[in-house]
C-alpha cells in the first residue's frame, strides 16, 4: 500500500511538472523568466497573467492565488511572471515590452485566444495590471487588480476597459481609502453610469 502511495504521489508530481514549468524569454536584450501552466486538452485558451506583489515573486504568486485547478477545469493558460528586483515598472515601458513578449509568446505556443488575455495581479502587481490597461488596452480584454492601484487615479486606456478590482478595507500598505478615487476616475474614463449597482450574491451572515 505504501509504495502505491508514493507512486500515486510521484505520478502526481510528474503530471503538475508538465504542466507548470519555469520559463525563460528574451524581452529586447534582457531576459526575462516566468512559471506557466498550462493544463492539456487546450483549444484556442484563453490566458490570464498573474503578477506578483512588490517583495514576492512568481512561486510565491502561484502558490497563493492556487490558479490550478480553475485552469485544469476551464482549460486556459495561466502565467506568473517574475519582476526585476521583485518589483514592477509601472510608469515606464520595461514590463509593458515583458507582457506584450508574454501575449506574443503564449500565442506562438498554445494559440491562445488573443481576445481574451486578462491581466490580475496582486498589490504592486495589481499596480501593474492599471498601467498595462493604460498602455496596452488594445492586447487585453480586462483586467482584476487586488489591492493596488497607481495613486494618480490615471485612467487613460485607449478604450473602455472593463475591471474587477478587489480589495480589503484593512489594507495597511495600499490604504482601501484610495480606491474611490480609483474607481471613480475609472467610471467617467469608462462611461459608466454615475449611480452605483450594489450586487450582493451571498446574505451578509452566510458568505464563506
Amino acid at each position: 500500500m505504501q509504495k502505491i502511495m508514493i507512486l500515486a504521489l510521484l505520478s502526481v508530481v510528474l503530471q503538475w511538472s508538465v504542466f507548470a514549468q519555469n520559463t525563460t524569454i528574451k524581452v529586447g536584450s534582457s531576459t526575462r523568466n516566468m512559471i506557466v501552466y498550462a493544463p492539456s486538452g487546450l483549444s484556442n485558451p484563453a490566458l490570464i497573467i498573474q503578477m506578483h506583489g512588490m517583495n514576492q515573486d512568481a512561486p510565491y504568486q502561484k502558490n497563493a492565488a492556487k490558479w490550478e485547478s480553475i485552469a485544469d477545469r476551464e482549460k486556459f493558460v495561466v502565467v506568473f511572471p517574475n519582476g526585476n528586483n521583485k518589483s514592477w515598472d509601472i510608469s515606464g515601458n520595461t514590463d509593458i515590452d515583458f507582457l506584450k513578449t508574454i501575449i506574443d509568446t503564449m500565442y506562438n505556443r498554445y494559440k491562445i485566444d488573443r481576445n481574451r488575455v486578462y491581466v490580475s495581479g496582486f498589490s504592486m502587481g495589481g499596480m501593474m495590471s492599471y498601467h498595462a490597461a493604460n498602455k496596452m488596452a488594445d492586447k487585453i480584454a480586462a483586467i482584476a487588480p487586488c489591492s493596488g492601484y497607481l495613486f494618480n487615479n490615471t485612467a487613460a486606456s485607449s478604450r473602455p476597459m472593463p475591471i474587477i478590482h478587489i480589495h480589503g478595507d484593512a489594507d495597511d500598505v495600499v490604504r482601501y481609502n484610495g480606491v474611490a478615487g480609483v474607481i471613480e476616475a475609472w467610471r467617467k474614463h469608462n462611461g459608466c453610469p454615475a449611480t452605483a449597482i450594489t450586487t450582493k450574491p451571498y446574505p451578509a451572515n452566510k458568505a464563506n
